[in-house]
């Protein structure tokens, strides 16, 4: 291997324009330059390339075959850069992003939508998963962004950028029958059918919490296992049931649901988008993230 690759570029130069001073003016550098590291790669390779009887240079047999792989070689490097630049740029690329089913549903379109309008060109793959499924595809680094709703497995150490808050309220069909109060405790809402998440959904932890602070334990009547099942069941005239305030805000405004007032709610959860620190984030991954933080 030629201990410098520069001397490539150097007769990649003289070999196209047969001439060392057109070849030193295009590099930007001396003519003496380019003629001495000429004669290095010469010496290194233990033959001449150059044929300079004559007026204008002419590559030797060996060297028009040293120059075929050396013009493959750099017309490869200047796809790459251009690649490169093109991505560094924003205007080509792909962006692999995760994220749970409340954030596809409620958060990402607004901010999807606004990337996009900036960066047309940018093609962006998401894949919707569960929290730990996609704590394991950020782990490998099949996804550069995940969109997390805590609570957050404690296994995994990423980076956390605070995006937005989820807060969790009591809801309940308007028809359901409830002779509403002013306000509610947790321990009184187990006077009602309640619908919730099972006890393997991470959001469960949460719920029991609110309930222990009010020294009650929550046992719903009703359990499924995501928190999208829950909607369709208080819909239903069901019971109760804890939902983020972003999956009722329109049943609530147009009253087919009412929030049921409690002296205190769930404590907040946080969306984080997060990034794994041992792999750097590309030009791409650091846009959408712009377009994404909220500062609150």
């Amino acid at each position: 291997m030629i201990s410098n690759l520069e001397y490539y570029r150097n007769f990649y130069w003289v070999a196209n324009l047969h001439n060392f001073t057109k070849a030193s003016e295009k590099l930007c550098v001396s003519q003496s330059a380019v003629s001495q590291s000429i004669k290095k790669l010469e010496a290194e390779i233990g033959c001449p390339l150059f044929d300079r009887s004559g007026k204008d240079l002419k590559l030797t047999a060996e060297g028009e075959r040293l120059f075929l792989h050396v013009r493959r070689a750099i017309e490869e490097f200047e796809v790459g850069e251009n690649q490169v630049s093109q991505l560094s740029s924003l205007r080509t690329g792909e962006l692999q992003i995760g994220a749970t089913e409340t954030t596809i549903r409620y958060f990402l379109g607004p901010w999807l939508k606004s990337f996009k309008k900036d960066n047309p060109s940018i093609r962006v793959t998401f894949k919707g998963a569960t929290t730990s499924e996609l704590c394991s595809l950020l782990n490998e680094g099949t996804i550069e962004i995940a969109f997390l709703i805590s609570p957050i497995p404690q296994a995994f150490n990423f980076n956390l950028e605070l995006i937005d808050e989820v807060a969790d309220i009591p809801v309940v069909s308007s028809d359901f029958g409830m002779n509403t109060k002013p306000e509610y405790s947790p321990s009184e809402l187990l006077q009602y059918p309640l619908i919730t998440v099972s006890e393997e959904n991470a959001v469960r932890d949460v719920l029991n919490k609110w309930f222990w602070q009010d020294n009650a334990m929550l046992i719903p009547d009703f359990t499924v296992n995501n928190m999208s099942l829950v909607l369709p069941l208080v819909k239903d005239g069901l019971g109760v049931g804890i939902l983020p305030e972003v999956y009722v805000k329109e049943e609530l405004k147009n009253g087919s649901l009412v929030q049921l007032k409690t002296k205190n709610l769930p404590q907040k959860r946080m969306l984080y988008a997060a990034t794994n620190p041992g792999i750097s984030l590309s030009a791409t991954g650091k846009a959408f993230l712009s377009h994404c933080i909220k500062k609150l």
